[in-house]
């Protein structure tokens, strides 16, 4: 087994390495990325977890701290992957084309345990692009304004509970589109989530790119 599976990462590289360097394909950005956006797993691990992915030889690797890093989903004709880190965090990756405009999107995700999202976006040469930016959502924006108007609440107390906000992120794997999810009410406590809870919207808030922008 050890051998077979020598020759068969001997055989991958190569082929990996016969693609065209112009290539913007999904899979050579997430190979070839920068180590320090996703410290959990090098670039060789990487490239395995993708190869073996592929060839249905399974679906996760021991990563640089001895735990499993599982692939989730690989989209190739979207560019869209998303990988399970470790048993709390994901990492997820997409590349968005507009007009004669590459970017590539990052979201992190880590639930300890209440799940929390941080993105950045990048140009193909993994240069920052601090012109592209997301303005997350807060707990408020989920408030059902005409429940809260026929409530016995006032409003300000409402505002208040949820002063503190934990929002997580996704990529719509066949858009160029971003799904915020709610999870704030997690973080109150049971008296306090009674109160609120039914003032609120379920369901994401979704934030389509255009022209460098990200709008609701």
């Amino acid at each position: 087994m050890m051998k077979t599976m020598k020759i068969f990462n001997t055989i991958a590289i190569l082929l990996f390495a016969m693609q065209p360097l112009q290539s913007q394909n999904i899979e050579r950005h997430f190979v070839e990325m920068p180590n320090v956006l996703n410290p959990i797993v090098n670039r060789q691990q990487r490239f395995e977890l993708l190869e073996f992915f592929k060839a249905e030889m399974g679906d996760s690797i021991t990563n640089r701290f001895g735990t499993q890093t599982r692939m989730l989903a690989l989209d190739t004709l979207n560019n869209h992957i998303l990988v399970q880190n470790t048993e709390i965090s994901t990492f997820e990756m997409k590349m968005i084309v507009e007009k004669n405009d590459t970017i590539i999107g990052i979201i992190r995700t880590v639930c300890a345990p209440i799940c929390q999202s941080t993105i950045e976006f990048f140009n193909t040469r993994w240069e920052k692009r601090n012109d592209i930016t997301f303005t997350f959502p807060e707990a408020v924006n989920w408030i059902n304004a005409e429940k809260l108007e026929n409530s016995s609440l006032k409003p300000a107390n409402v505002r208040n509970i949820l002063n503190t906000s934990f929002i997580s992120l996704s990529f719509n794997p066949e858009t160029s589109e971003i799904n915020a999810t709610n999870n704030s009410l997690e973080f109150l406590d049971e008296k306090e989530r009674e109160k609120v809870a039914p003032l609120m919207n379920d369901g994401v808030l979704v934030y389509r790119y255009e022209r460098e922008k990200w709008i609701k």
